[in-house]
């Protein structure tokens, strides 16, 4: 499996002070499967990747919006069935201050693996719907709720 550590970058990207406190971003697999066809060497892992994000004071949408961008790029399929999504992506907040919140977030990811047995009997995994990071190429971003800055990542 490869998504997970590929999120993990991806919202250590976006939010640096997860970068610089990793024990604060757990990440979990549960309920994993294979899915597989009789005959082929090819399957699909299916799998439940809980996160949680402890001690969090920033804003949700701090969160959302990067695990947004990289499932429209690493997941798509979960963004294109309204009823998909309802089910693939949720979230739970706990409060644990006035100030600070844990965020669980849970979704639900695949990933395709076509295995390749060569002439001289090496074996090759390739996997599917790696891709680049999601916010490649920008440098600057701000979130505003309600005409407030709640993020500015000039400041993170």
């Amino acid at each position: 499996m490869n998504k997970p550590a590929d999120l993990r970058r991806a919202i250590e990207a976006a939010l640096p002070a997860l970068r610089d406190n990793p024990d604060r971003l757990i990440m979990l697999v549960e309920d994993g499967g294979i899915v597989t066809a009789p005959g082929r060497l090819h399957f699909g892992y299916r799998y439940t990747l809980k996160l949680v994000i402890t001690d969090f004071t920033g804003h949700l949408d701090q969160l959302i919006i990067p695990l947004r961008a990289w499932i429209e790029q690493n997941e798509p399929p979960l963004v294109q069935n309204p009823e998909r999504l309802e089910k693939g992506f949720r979230f739970e907040v706990e409060w644990i201050s006035a100030t600070a919140v844990d965020v669980q977030i849970t979704l639900l990811l695949s990933e395709g693996v076509r295995v390749e047995v060569g002439q001289d009997g090496n074996v090759t995994a390739t996997h599917y719907g790696e891709s680049a990071e999601p916010f490649a190429g920008v440098e600057y971003w701000t979130i505003t709720v309600k005409g407030e800055t709640v993020y500015d990542n000039r400041q993170a």
